[in-house]
Parts: C-alpha cells; sequence; structure tokens
C-alpha cells in the first residue's frame, strides 16, 4: 500500500492510508495488517474481534446484490456507501480491472471491515484530543506538492479527486492524528533484537539456500526461425570465424561488441550477469555450466541461433550467511511485528465498541 505521500490518487481519507502510514510520511515499506477476518453475523456485532492474526478462515458471508446508503454503525456513526464505493473505485484503479466477480464476497467484506476499521482509529483520536498544527499540516502538504512538478499540477490532480485545497487538508489533519497515534500505539513498541534474526534465521534456514550460479558472456549470431540451410550455414561460418578470433587471443568483449546479434547485452561486452538453472534454454545451459571460470564454449546452436559462451565466475550452491540476509530479514520481522501491533491495537478499539454490520 502507498504512503500519501507517494500518491494523491487515493483519497486521504480512504482504507489505503489506514496502515500504510509513516511517521515522517516518506517511508516506503509496507506497514499493513492483513485483512480482518469479515464477521459472521451480519446483523450486529457488538465487541467482536476480527483479528488478522488468526489464520483459520470463517465462511464470507454473500453480499447482497443492492447495497443499502449505510453498510455499518461504528459507536453510532455510519458508514455511507459513497464510502465504500470510493474505496473500492481506488481498487479497481490501481489494479487496472473491475473487482473479479468469484471475489466479490471476499473483497467487498474486507472493504467493509477496513473502512469501520479506519472509523475507529479515527474516532480514538478524537478521543485522546491529538493535536496538530497548522504548521505540521502545511509541512505535510509541502512533502506531496514535491511529488508534482507544480503547484498547478498538485491543483490539477486534486481537482481529478473532486477536492478543494481545503478539503485536503483538513483530511491531511486528520491522518497525521493517526500518524501520531499509531506511532505511539505501533511504532514505538517495535523492537527486533539480535536473537530474534538468529532464531528466525535458524528456523527457516531454507529459505535462505542459493543455487548454483554462473556469470558469463556471449555472443550472437541469430538465425532465424525460417532460415534456409545455406542461411543457416553461413551463420555458423561467422561464428566459427570469431571463435577462431577468440581462440588466437583477441579480446572477448571487444569482438562481442563488434559482432554479437543480442540487442540486449551486444555493447555491455556480451555480458549477461549471474544466472541460475532453468533461467536459458537447455542448449545454452549444458554449455555454460559445463565451463570453468575463464574458459569459452564451442558453438552452441539453440533456437536462437549460435553462440560463443565464455564464463567469468561460478558460485556453488551454498546457505546465504546471516550477515549477508540480515537488514532484509530485519526489514520483514519489523513489518511482521508492526501488523501483529497494529492488529492488537485494533483489537482494543473493537473490544470497547460497538459496530454494528447492516448487511
Amino acid at each position: 500500500m502507498p504512503t500519501l505521500s507517494q500518491s494523491i490518487a487515493i483519497r486521504v481519507f480512504t482504507i489505503f492510508s489506514l496502515f500504510a502510514f509513516s511517521v515522517s510520511c516518506s517511508s516506503d515499506s509496507s506497514s499493513g495488517t492483513q485483512d480482518a477476518q469479515p464477521p459472521n453475523e451480519t446483523s450486529s456485532t457488538t465487541n467482536t474481534s476480527t483479528a488478522p492474526a488468526e489464520t483459520s478462515q470463517a465462511p464470507i458471508e454473500p453480499v447482497p446484490d443492492q447495497l443499502p446508503d449505510v453498510l455499518a454503525l461504528v459507536n453510532g456513526e455510519e458508514i455511507h456507501l459513497s464510502e465504500f464505493e470510493e474505496a473500492l473505485k481506488g481498487i479497481e484503479e490501481r489494479a487496472g480491472a473491475p473487482a473479479p466477480t468469484e471475489r466479490r464476497d471476499e473483497i467487498y467484506r474486507n472493504i467493509i471491515n477496513q473502512l469501520i476499521e479506519y472509523r475507529l482509529l479515527v474516532q480514538e483520536t478524537v478521543e485522546r484530543n491529538i493535536e496538530v498544527t497548522d504548521q505540521e499540516v502545511e509541512a505535510r502538504l509541502a512533502v506531496f506538492k514535491q511529488h508534482f512538478g507544480s503547484s498547478e499540477d498538485f491543483e490539477k490532480a486534486l481537482s481529478e479527486q473532486e477536492l478543494t485545497l481545503q478539503k485536503f487538508k483538513e483530511e491531511t489533519r486528520i491522518t497525521i492524528r493517526l500518524d501520531k497515534m499509531l506511532s505511539e500505539e505501533v511504532e514505538e513498541k517495535i523492537s527486533i533484537e539480535s536473537n530474534d534474526l538468529e532464531n528466525f534465521y535458524k528456523e527457516n534456514l531454507s529459505q535462505f539456500s542459493q543455487e548454483e550460479q554462473i556469470q558469463a558472456s556471449h555472443i550472437l549470431i541469430v538465425v532465424a526461425a525460417d532460415a534456409k540451410p545455406w542461411e543457416k550455414e553461413a551463420a555458423r561460418k561467422q561464428a566459427a570465424d570469431i571463435l577462431e578470433k577468440i581462440r588466437a587471443g583477441q579480446d572477448f568483449a571487444s569482438l562481442a561488441r563488434e559482432h554479437s546479434q543480442d540487442p540486449g547485452n551486444a555493447q555491455e561486452g556480451g555480458e549477461i550477469g549471474y544466472f541460475g538453472r532453468g533461467a536459458m534454454v537447455g542448449a545454452f545451459e549444458r554449455a555454460a555450466f559445463a565451463l570453468n571460470p575463464g574458459e569459452v564454449s564451442e558453438l552452441v546452436d539453440s533456437p536462437f541461433g549460435f553462440h560463443i559462451i565464455k564464463v567469468t565466475d561460478k558460485q556453488p550452491s551454498r546457505t546465504l550467511p546471516l550477515d549477508e540476509v540480515r537488514p532484509q530479514l530485519e526489514q520483514f520481522l519489523q513489518n511482521q511485528k508492526r501488523q501483529e501491533q497494529t492488529a492488537e491495537f485494533l483489537d482494543l478499539l473493537k473490544n470497547k465498541s460497538t459496530i454494528t454490520i447492516l448487511i
């Protein structure tokens, strides 16, 4: 989910800003919870916990074709159909396609549930009387504007979303309140200890295995699929002449830049980079993996034409050491704990609230 600073196309008060909060409004990391399970009863739920941490999935209650104007009540406040439609529109615009019919009930229930959770959070910021200054709002607006070429582009984007600048400021103020509260209730409670990393690494060692890889370059002389026999023979002779020059000591990379017909890497001296088994066509893979670093293959006939392959490095299968994956692993565990902490906080809010779902 994008942070608010990443996109103005999603309205500030929609569910997409709910869990993608960032205290500095600059984080790219995912900070969302998993989708909460829909409630079992459609008539009324009071003090209902729908903790996302649960792995078992309750049956999804069908959603009627015709939705009422009011979908739910959260401590007496109405969640309207227009809010739902706006959230659904945002999802479909980002996906580039309508919500799949076979998942309609699931998607609709999740949207309603997240709108409820968003309303609970906003209500809690009001109850706590969290203050936001005009200067804080203007500073956040300045961050938004940096993502547009000019103030005119920013105002045009607001207009396209049917937002006035004043309305956008009001919604930004709400978001900053949420950021402050969630920073206190979630971010400040996230702590990753060294033994957390070590334990996860040891318990999931198989996830850190890396298969054998080689680094290679090649020179390709293309042979069309419908090439005549004489055309293929001419290509083979051209490739053979190049191979002879390599055997005579001429520079492989220079010959690749001069003769290779692979537009993707010819000007890089034929450099392909590192790859593992299964990444290349069979004939190419077999020839490449049979070479040792520094060796050059014979002509390799593939569906693309004739290749000359040079292997420059070979890395055996290995388990990535903890120090090598530590930054990514730390980020993963932080996101995991962020999800858990956010779910716990939402449960606390739900347990003291009265929620009535009307569909």
